[in-house]
């Protein structure tokens, strides 16, 4: 893969062999079954995934994955997502409430 320098000179771009996760975002239902959606934004080479993944009592009970040529459009669909699960006025009766678990990793 080769990229452009502002001189139009063409560059090589190192790609990483490992995924990068971008952002996590896990929000939690006031619910008897403990019910949780985690958020991911993981990037792949020249795209990024967005993982959701649903369960209770910190069991996945399922998961997609939707792949993005942009991080704008994962980003738009991330937030888009948070607010229709956190939504007080939404038909389901399951409201979630977002929960910072990135809050340790940040310190360092």
């Amino acid at each position: 893969m080769y990229n452009e320098n502002i001189y139009g000179d063409k560059m090589m771009v190192q790609l990483s062999l490992f995924s990068k996760t971008i952002d996590t975002v896990y929000l939690l239902a006031n619910s008897p079954r403990q019910a949780f959606y985690r958020l991911s934004l993981i990037s792949d080479f020249d795209q990024v995934r967005l993982k959701k993944e649903w369960g209770t009592k910190q069991k996945t009970h399922g998961s997609r994955e939707k792949v993005y040529k942009s991080l704008q459009k994962a980003e738009k669909e991330l937030a888009r997502t948070i607010r229709e699960k956190t939504n007080p006025n939404r038909k389901s009766k399951r409201i979630y409430n977002k929960v910072n678990v990135n809050s340790s990793i940040n310190k360092n």
